[in-house]
């Protein structure tokens, strides 16, 4: 079945499940003041209704992954580099050619606690999650350090200068920092007032802002005096900050844009388990969504979309995904990445492919198999 026949069959299906799929069709923008968008912001007292929702070891051997699942992605654009975070025995993230997807270096921190680590890169630096250790490498394999933690990790993000990361635990409130280089935290910021866990953050291009999910909603940090700008109500599940200083959050049923301000910039419909991404120059935001809803077996698709306009600029589809066959649900996307000067959009997929997509085009460049 052609790509847009499958489209048409998903946006007829996707409205018989309200709660969790939206009209996902070739337009691909809705305008916050089209009724069903999402409300204002809340202030720090008064938050809107929430939703549903060290020191290092010696670094192993560089090898050659083995059979592994893709749980993570992402890319240092200043190297095009691509890091896939995977369950592999041989190490947790596999360090690959942005150009055509050979790997270079597994790495492998001195303690693998978990197959599902969280990886973030910046400036020829790999920071890796483990459970309650993060591990910084050099992007050739070589570990710097590791930085423990009293509790599990469940976000990470690296400043896009590589100096500074940034984690959320269950119980702290607030996003904790590390300066990258000696492993020493930096001042707490305000706390973030009920939130019991945190699960996405982001660190805006400038630095100048932290934004992270918790306790079912969206809190905006600056990151001068640590001070807690606004929060948004959820459900909220990943959020990304752009260079123009454009907020995104993934909901339930579609990815909402605001100002730093908390104005509603509109939104995009996203179906199913959605992740984003946007470009260095934030004028585009990549975003993937389910043709027909998480519970219809349906393909997976990566749209990319101008920013603020909201108009689709181009499809991306992985022709070897396939068509997920009957009582068995889509290769879903685990992480994305622009890369080559925002000209190319690397994606990984829950089924050890990652494939480099034209962004302009949607033609895949290269797919590779972990493992193969």
């Amino acid at each position: 079945m052609k790509l847009d026949a499958i489209r048409v069959l998903g946006v007829a299906t996707a409205f018989l499940f309200a709660s969790a799929a939206c009209n996902a069709d070739e337009s691909g923008r809705s305008d916050g003041d089209d009724g069903g968008g999402p409300g204002g912001a809340g202030t720090p007292s008064t938050p809107g209704t929430a939703g549903t929702p060290g020191t290092a070891g010696t670094p192993g051997t560089d090898g050659t992954p083995g059979a592994v699942v893709a749980y993570g992605l992402s890319a240092d654009p200043s190297l095009d580099l691509v890091a896939v975070a995977t369950g592999s025995a041989a190490g947790p993230v596999t360090v690959l050619n942005g150009n055509d997807g050979a790997p270079l270096h597994v790495l492998k921190p001195t303690t693998q606690k978990t197959t599902s680590p969280i990886v973030r890169q910046a400036r020829g630096l790999v920071a890796v999650a483990d459970l309650d250790v993060v591990w910084v490498f050099r992007s050739d394999g070589t570990l710097l350090r590791g930085i423990p933690q009293s509790a599990s990790i469940n976000g990470m993000a690296l400043s896009a200068d590589g100096t500074v990361v940034m984690i959320t635990r269950d119980g702290d409130g607030a996003p904790r920092r590390f300066q990258v280089t000696t492993g020493a935290e930096l001042p707490r910021f305000a706390p973030n007032p009920d939130a019991q866990y945190g699960a996405s953050i982001e660190i805006s291009p400038d630095g100048a802002h932290v934004v992270a999910t918790g306790g079912g909603r969206v809190s905006l940090w600056r990151v001068a005096d640590g001070a807690l700008l606004m929060q948004l109500p959820g459900p909220a599940y990943d959020v990304a900050l752009s260079a123009t200083g454009e907020l995104a959050v993934v909901g339930d049923i579609a990815v909402s844009f605001y100002s730093l301000t908390g104005a509603s910039q509109g939104w995009f419909p996203a179906v199913g388990y959605a992740r984003l991404a946007y470009s260095s120059d934030g004028s585009k935001v990549a975003i993937s969504t389910s043709l027909a809803g998480s519970y219809q077996g349906e393909p997976t698709v990566v749209r990319i979309v101008d920013r603020p306009t909201g108009a689709e600029l181009a499809t991306l589809y992985d022709g070897n995904q396939g068509r997920p066959t009957s009582g068995e649900s889509g290769a879903s996307v685990t992480g994305m990445a622009f890369l080559e000067h925002d000209t190319a959009v690397a994606v990984g997929w829950s089924n050890r492919r990652v494939t480099l997509f034209g962004a302009s085009d949607g033609v895949a460049i290269w797919s590779r198999v972990l493992g193969e």
